[in-house]
């Protein structure tokens, strides 16, 4: 009877102890992490499948070594990120084969996914120990592959060039196949990318070049950049000629893949232009944001361009109709501004780059005599009446990141916005927007907030009617529409179905007569072919001899009437 006494009290006196432990644990928050795995994506419905949940990368060091002959690309990325969570495990999107994977130094077990019904692979990394909310992590990728021979659904995004190959796309990031990653605009992280390749290739990417050393026959380039997400980056290795200049104080490279012929003569003229663009575009939309620029323009068999940061991305067959296409590099370099330097939160959001990239095509075409912004604005509304399946979306859910509404529609909201709360306060708007968001992501939240506040006026159902009504909105003073203006003409409905059937896009300046044989006697010339691949024009210029219609006409291209500046101190370099 003594013994179960004591035992008795003994049981109590632990279960006393247990409990004041348990409590006291549990009031100075010191209980045992709970290990998970990250999110296999973001959530962004516009890209499935892809970025990754559980970390924040702060740093990818990226070393390549690329033999042209045998398609050999060997590499090693170590990533620097923070952990968002408890994690047992997390993701990269990769999409090549991977030799070997350490985190924190130890050898992880990793194992390739392909990503269902999506382009690209998962990377899926199991640390040797869990890693802890807030703790950093470096991860080290080790990966000798054959890019081109790595495809999934039946794509790749290792883009061969006629001398070497330059990888870019967007929004089904082609980065997967150069290093691994968080691919997701979210997702901001500095570069530094080293790579060797033979003497006679040259080997340009984002940012600033470091260094540039030769030593037995390789050539090994580092270049440094950032913030930036993983789909504004580029890898183009090739016989390129290289320039060197300077664009508002800031060094510049300008690449030009040799062999091209006239359109890689004529993308050249154009792209040299590209420091009197920039010091055009830094008057309404502040200083040029980044530490570098220039522009490389490659042989890839098609036409289409893209804002690659500080260095856009222009074949040469986007040169092939015309001797000069200046719209594409205005459109390009804006870019740098809006997407590049304030990145877009989820894709969804991407009218704040290409609807503000369209719109400096509208600029630069009031400035060049060629149709002001308001001019634009109003043919674009009227070329698409009421009950056109172009206002059915809306710009702020659709159903592909690059369909027209978000250049178009985006470029008429920034017009009507102007309108509504004049000239000067527009463009205090957009400059505040420049400069409070550079180097970070935003939303449309954050851009109504900010136009909010810098106006003082509410403007939330002014938004609404342009970004996110699916109607046509009513032409009214409310609504950014002028009030001494009357309404404007009909004067597209005899020519745009021409011209959508003859060359697949219907005109947004002038009234132009339907286009005729292409030479010196052609009635109209389209100056800005499509950008990429499924995508409308932003918007388009026409050269017209005649105008039949009673409407405006068409004046001269920006091309025939602009001084053409060229790269400050343009040198050859090795």
């Amino acid at each position: 009877m003594t013994y179960a006494v004591r035992r008795s009290g003994r049981l109590a006196a632990l279960c006393l102890a247990s409990t004041l432990v348990a409590a006291a644990a549990s009031a100075t928050g010191s209980t045992e992490p709970r290990f998970e795995p990250g999110g296999v994506d973001v959530g962004d419905y516009l890209v499935k499948g892809y970025g990754n949940g559980g970390y924040d990368v702060a740093h990818y060091a990226i070393e390549l070594r690329y033999r042209l002959a045998t398609g050999v690309l060997s590499g090693t990325t170590t990533i620097r990120a923070r952990a968002t969570q408890d994690l047992s495990r997390f993701d990269l999107d990769f999409a090549l084969p991977v030799r070997d994977v350490t985190v924190d130094g130890a050898r992880a077990d990793f194992a390739l996914k392909v990503r269902a019904g999506e382009p690209g692979r998962e990377l899926v990394v199991t640390p040797a120990t869990g890693i802890a909310d807030g703790d950093r992590m470096t991860v080290a990728v080790a990966y000798p592959a054959k890019p081109a021979e790595a495809k999934v659904s039946g794509y790749t995004g290792w883009n061969e060039t006629e001398t070497g190959v330059n990888v870019w796309n967007e929004p089904t990031d082609a980065s997967q196949w150069w290093f691994p990653g968080n691919d997701h605009p979210s997702d901001l992280a500095a570069y530094d990318v080293t790579v060797a390749t033979p003497d006679r290739l040259k080997t340009l990417t984002n940012g600033r070049r470091i260094s540039r050393v030769l030593h037995d026959g390789l050539v090994t380039s580092h270049w440094r950049s950032g913030p930036m997400p993983t789909h504004l980056t580029f890898l183009a290795i090739g016989d390129y000629t290289v320039e060197r200049g300077r664009v508002a104080g800031l060094p510049a490279w300008y690449a030009f893949e040799r062999g091209g012929g006239v359109y890689v003569d004529r993308a050249v003229a154009d792209v040299r232009r590209t420091p009197g663009v920039i010091r055009f575009l830094s008057r309404p939309f502040g200083p040029y944001p980044l530490g570098s620029a220039g522009g490389v323009v490659s042989r890839t068999p098609y036409a289409t361009s893209y804002e690659t940061q500080t260095r856009p991305q222009y074949t040469a067959l986007m040169w092939q109709y015309n001797a000069h296409n200046m719209w594409v590099v205005v459109h390009e370099l804006a870019h740098q501004w809006f997407g590049d330097s304030v990145t877009i939160r989820r894709w969804r959001h991407i009218w704040l780059a290409e609807g503000f990239a369209t719109y400096a095509e509208w600029l630069w075409s009031g400035a060049h005599g060629t149709g002001s912004p308001q001019r634009l604005f109003v043919s674009d509304y009227r070329l698409y009446d009421k009950d056109d399946p172009f206002w059915r979306m809306a710009v702020t859910h659709p159903w592909f990141p690059l369909v027209s509404q978000v250049y178009e529609r985006g470029a008429m909201t920034l017009q009507a916005l102007r309108n509504k709360v004049g000239g000067q306060t527009f463009f205090r708007i957009v400059r505040s927007w420049v400069r409070e968001y550079a180097g970070q992501t935003a939303s449309t939240r954050d851009f109504v907030a900010l136009a909010e506040r810098v106006s003082r006026r509410q403007l939330d159902r002014f938004f609404d009617v342009w970004l996110r009504m699916r109607e046509r909105p009513a032409p009214t003073v409310r609504n950014g529409f002028p009030a001494d203006r009357g309404p404007p003409r009909e004067c597209w409905r005899r020519f745009a179905p021409t011209l959508r059937q003859t060359c697949g896009f219907a005109p947004t300046v002038g009234c132009p007569v339907p286009p005729i044989r292409r030479d010196r006697s052609a009635a109209v010339v389209r100056t800005s072919p499509t950008r990429r691949s499924g995508s409308r024009p932003a918007s388009d210029s026409y050269v017209t001899a005649t105008d039949a219609s009673g409407c405006p006409p068409c004046s001269v291209t920006a091309a025939a009437t602009d001084a053409n500046p060229a790269v400050t101190s343009p040198s050859s370099v090795a």
